[in-house]
């Protein structure tokens, strides 16, 4: 299983209607976050993703879990069955397992590492409209549309939510 899929089953699993932002491959906080999300309200979840035990060994190592005051307000490390084990993962974070056939299943849950809401909006949105424009921009160079019509542009080719997980 390929850390792709595991952010494809991710986007489909958190549910849009609490979670309408998201985003994949973020630079979030200071560092990259291989997936996250938000409330409208500004609570936030980091989703690190781990396809082998050495990963998570080296990940567990790193500053940011130094201070958990200057992440998101939940933290999840989710993987591939029985790569980590619940009794592994510090008791303040989540565990989370995704199979094969794209089953979502949290193993342990995360404590919430404080109360501070996200509030720069403003880099938000940045963020989203580069991902979205980067995500249109290759599907144009994939297509055969070399010069588009008006339609084809506005629709940006009809990207689909597949689409937005590169």
């Amino acid at each position: 299983m390929t850390e792709q899929i595991i952010i494809n089953h991710l986007n489909y699993w958190l549910d849009d209607r609490k979670f309408p932002f998201k985003v994949p491959r973020a630079f979030m906080y200071g560092w990259e976050c291989d997936y996250w999300c938000m409330t409208s309200e500004g609570e936030t979840r980091e989703f690190e993703i781990k396809i082998s035990r050495a990963d998570y060994a080296i990940d567990r190592k790193k500053e940011k879990h130094a201070d958990t005051t200057k992440g998101a307000n939940y933290f999840y490390y989710v993987c591939p069955e029985n790569i980590i084990a619940k009794e592994d993962v510090s008791g303040k974070y989540g565990l989370i397992y995704v199979d094969e056939l794209g089953v979502v299943r949290i193993v342990k849950k995360p404590q919430k590492l404080h109360e501070n809401k996200f509030s720069q909006w403003k880099m938000l949105a940045n963020k989203m409209y580069w991902k979205w424009h980067s995500l249109w921009l290759d599907k144009y160079k994939e297509s055969k549309y070399t010069n588009p019509t008006q339609d084809e542009y506005r629709n940006g080719f009809n990207i689909e939510l597949s689409d937005l997980t590169p």
